[in-house]
């Protein structure tokens, strides 16, 4: 009998292990709940929306209802009267910011497929195509560039305003696909750019200036790339 009481362990020593285990586990919620809350914070501070619901952008000269999730800036993000609105989504996906997608758009690397919009109603429209014979061709510098896809390119005149950059045009398309790229500072990737023109099926939708600027790795895919833009932009054209 005396033996039996022996083995067994005293009662305060059961509480001692209880007190331990809560105190273990309070630990690790307390933890956990720092975790998620900072990981909350990674996706929320960004400014960033995965809010697909479209909302109409009033610029001076047309009316475009844009997915909430591809407008860059929360205080672009109004009916109001605005100068300039900036847009970025995914290529080929052409799909806003969501949280599946977080990484891609915080990528910075030359690989990124990442497309940026600035629309803006400008007195004149000035589209890419249109500069390519009356402006850029004159300060073009060098023998041609074999650019991918059937591009041609040239670099540019250090004397010009167009100095560090090269011209890629499609020579036998009218209206040709032309797209400046400019050369990185630093670490930086190669982006191109490229104006264009939105007007809506008819005389009753507004018209406004999209330059949408994309990494150089994406230039082969011009051809896709530039007809999937204007689809899209186009159709956010309202009356």
């Amino acid at each position: 009998m005396s033996q039996s009481l022996k083995d067994q362990s005293p009662p305060h020593r059961w509480i001692f292990f209880i007190l331990v285990a809560g105190l273990i586990g309070i630990s690790i919620l307390y933890v956990a709940s720092r975790f998620f809350r900072y990981s909350d914070l990674l996706t929320t501070q960004s400014g960033y929306s995965s809010d697909a619901a479209p909302i109409v952008i009033n610029l001076p000269t047309a009316s475009l209802a844009v997915p909430g999730n591809m407008i860059r800036k929360e205080k672009q993000k109004t009916s109001k009267p605005q100068a300039i609105a900036d847009l970025f989504f995914l290529w080929p996906k052409m799909s806003g910011y969501s949280h599946n997608d977080q990484l891609a758009f915080s990528d910075t690397s030359e690989n990124s497929q990442l497309i940026f919009v600035r629309l803006s109603s400008p007195d004149e429209v000035i589209i890419s195509s249109e500069q390519l014979s009356a402006v850029y061709s004159q300060h073009f510098s060098g023998s041609p560039l074999k650019g991918p896809e059937g591009l041609m390119g040239f670099a540019m005149n250090e004397d010009s305003g167009f100095a560090g950059e090269t011209i890629y045009f499609k020579p036998d398309e009218s209206p040709p696909f032309v797209a400046r790229c400019f050369t990185p500072q630093k670490s930086t990737p190669t982006l191109c750019m490229r104006s264009i023109k939105l007007t809506g099926p008819s005389a009753d939708y507004g018209v406004a200036q999209a330059d949408y600027r994309f990494r150089k790795t994406l230039l082969g895919q011009w051809r896709e790339m530039d007809q999937a833009v204007q689809t899209m932009l186009n159709g956010f054209l309202i009356k």
